[in-house]
């Protein structure tokens, strides 16, 4: 009888073993199915929230290697994620545009063209993941929640644009409006 007892215990403890194992094995893969659709699945879009608004001046010094203007002042912020692609758009106000554009000129060179957004010159393709800003894409799940602090920006103005970093997957460009004294920084990456 204890033989048999013996071997209960065991196949107990083996059977403990494979279904610990099994487990582990199980979490391991919820885990990376999770990262997976994560990475690959999610699309989010986010506008003017705290933690963007506070990141702007890091967010542009990081893309551009430029210092942040001290008399900048934040109309817009967003970020959209589709899958593993996702954009930035920071687009902000400056008192001194003519001094702006000449700090900028040293670092880059810009063309001037006309935007009707989300047109960019003549029909250009300048490689970014375009946004709504502007509520003529019919993407109702990422139109700005507030179009009018948009309304300097959209409709055909004259720019200046330069590509800040053109590579296959990641693209920054830098719009400026020196009428209307705004300037657009979008920052995409693509998987």
């Amino acid at each position: 009888m204890s033989e048999e007892k013996n071997k209960k215990k065991k196949t107990s403890k083996i059977s403990k073993g494979c279904l610990i194992v099994f487990l582990i094995i199980l979490g391991i893969f919820i885990f990376f199915f999770y990262i997976f659709y994560e990475a690959f699945g999610s699309s989010r879009y986010k506008e003017n929230t705290k933690e963007l608004i506070e990141n702007t001046s890091t967010r542009y010094l990081s893309s551009t290697k430029l210092i942040y203007p001290e008399d900048a002042e934040i109309i817009h912020v967003s970020s959209k994620k589709l899958g593993p692609n996702f954009s930035t758009n920071s687009i902000f106000s400056v008192k001194n545009i003519d001094l702006f554009i000449d700090d900028v000129q040293k670092k880059y060179t810009f063309k001037n063209v006309k935007m009707n957004y989300p047109t960019l010159g003549n029909n250009e393709n300048f490689d970014i993941l375009i946004s709504d800003l502007c509520g003529n894409l019919n993407q109702k799940d990422y139109q700005v929640k507030n179009p009018d602090s948009l309304k300097n920006f959209c409709g055909e103005r004259n720019i200046m644009i330069s590509h800040v970093k053109k590579e296959v997957e990641h693209v920054i460009i830098m719009v400026i409006l020196p009428d209307e004294k705004l300037i657009w920084v979008n920052d995409t990456g693509w998987f």
